[in-house]
């Protein structure tokens, strides 16, 4: 269990809201600029990404993959897709 706010974790304008609660907001002097909003989706993405690790670590330890393919490397490709890729997406705001 995770003593974090649970995700998903959206951004709302400069603020990061998850579970109806305000988690964050980021301040900026002079507009938003491309590092701000970058800022924005990475701390969004936080839960996702942490959770991905997490499984990829287990998975790691185990020796194992996820277990919905025949072949190994299809496995390990579907996880990649259906798990990291979506992590990495939202903290780079795609």
């Amino acid at each position: 269990m995770s003593a974090h706010t649970l995700g998903p974790w959206r951004t709302y304008g400069r603020e990061i809201i998850g579970d109806s609660r305000l988690i964050a907001t980021v301040y900026w002097c002079s507009g938003l600029t491309k590092e701000d909003r970058a800022n924005l989706h990475l701390i969004a993405a936080a839960p996702e990404l942490l959770a991905a690790l997490r499984t990829l670590r287990s998975l790691l330890n185990e020796g194992s993959v996820p277990r919905y393919s025949i072949t190994p490397g299809a496995a390990l490709n579907s996880f990649v897709e259906e798990v990291l890729d979506p992590a990495i997406r939202k903290a780079e705001g795609r």
